[in-house]
């Protein structure tokens, strides 16, 4: 996709919980793309992530 578009994914992707506005979704949120970017997963999806990953991780993000 960033070939296709001439641009470069850049370095600020950040996987995170959700904002007031779209916690209520819960998952539904996935059927509008509102990140610019990151990749939002549920508030629950996101403290279990936590307690498992060490802050500062690298992640590698494959399509």
């Amino acid at each position: 996709m960033q070939k296709k578009m001439h641009k470069q994914p850049g370095g600020l992707i950040y996987i995170h919980g959700l904002n007031e506005r779209y916690a209520k979704l819960g998952k539904l949120h996935i059927l509008k793309d509102w990140t610019l970017g990151c990749i939002a997963v549920t508030n629950e999806e996101i403290d279990e992530l936590y307690k498992i990953i060490n802050v500062g991780i690298k992640i590698e993000i494959r399509p």
